[in-house]
Parts: C-alpha cells; structure tokens; sequence
C-alpha cells in the first residue's frame, strides 16, 4: 500500500534542512552519504529538497549493518 502523500509541512521543511546540516557538518558529499543507506543520490537530494520524506522503516535497519 502507498503512502499518503500530504506535501511540504513545516516539521517536513526543518527535518530536511537539518539533516542536509548534518550531513554537510560531517564533511559527507551526497553520495557518501547514500552509499552507507544503499540508496540512490537523487533519493537522498529529494529528501534534503522535502521533496520526498525518508522511509522511518527502512533507515534505521540500514543504519544497523553499516560498519561504523
């Protein structure tokens, strides 16, 4: 079953900005930042644009395997 898509709300605009601080914060380029997720450069520009919103799902799994 799809989402529902709402579009851009406030808490969507600042998750966006500060996960695009973060990431530039840690010194991390785009696809240094999708290649740990194994996901796709445009998902993860979508996602710091609130384009799209990141899936609270799959994340935190990824995150799991990664070898930090």
């Amino acid at each position: 079953m799809a989402r529902e898509r709402s579009g851009r709300t406030a808490q969507h605009l600042v998750l966006a900005a500060r996960l695009r601080t973060l990431r530039e914060g840690a010194g991390l380029s785009v696809k240094q930042a999708a290649n740990p997720l194994g996901a796709q450069l445009a998902t993860v520009r979508r996602i710091e644009q609130a384009q799209t919103s990141p899936d609270a799902g799959q994340v935190p799994g990824r995150l799991r395997r990664r070898p930090w």
